[in-house]
């Protein structure tokens, strides 16, 4: 009985390391500049895909810091995601805390956080930012990852949803 419970354990345990339950996003590139004021997130599984949908978004946005092509991503064995944040107000970046497997659904949550360095410190030592001594201009910040190639379903949720949702 000891052995079969063994078996069926280590079993178990190789079936469970062969996919890893997260991923750790690669950072190709990131910016202050995508040119969309709403949200979008895209996947791309090569080269030509992604080059055809940024040369479309700078001719629409010339401003853009999107990059034309890819620098060093092997899609054979990655894909790109391209997540466009929206506009936003103050410093912000685009982060992915978390990209996690939900049967076989990849699910990539991101968000939108503050980057200013300028804090000040109250007696309490919460953190709250200095006050901007001009308005700040609006933004609209993206992040370009990438992550281990696949054919499944791939879902993006933003913080946002997340709390909506509730």
């Amino acid at each position: 009985m000891t052995r079969g419970l063994f078996f069926i354990l280590s079993s178990f345990a190789a079936a469970c390391s062969s996919a890893p339950l997260t991923i750790e996003p690669r950072i190709v590139a990131s910016g202050r500049e995508a040119g969309l004021d709403v949200p979008v997130e895209a996947v791309f599984k090569s080269a030509a895909e992604f080059q055809e949908y940024s040369k479309a978004l700078h001719k629409r946005y010339p401003n853009t810091d999107v990059p034309v092509s890819a620098p060093n991503v092997d899609f054979g064995a990655e894909i790109l995601i391209l997540i466009l944040g929206g506009e936003s107000e103050f410093d912000q970046k685009v982060v992915v805390p978390r990209i996690w497997y939900s049967g076989s659904t990849l699910l990539i949550r991101w968000t939108r956080i503050h980057e200013r360095a300028d804090r000040v410190f109250n007696d309490d030592d919460s953190s709250l930012p200095a006050p901007p001594s001009e308005p700040e201009p609006r933004i609209r910040p993206f992040l370009l990852a990438a992550i281990p190639a696949r054919n499944g379903p791939i879902r993006f949720l933003n913080t946002r949803q997340l709390l909506d949702a509730r």
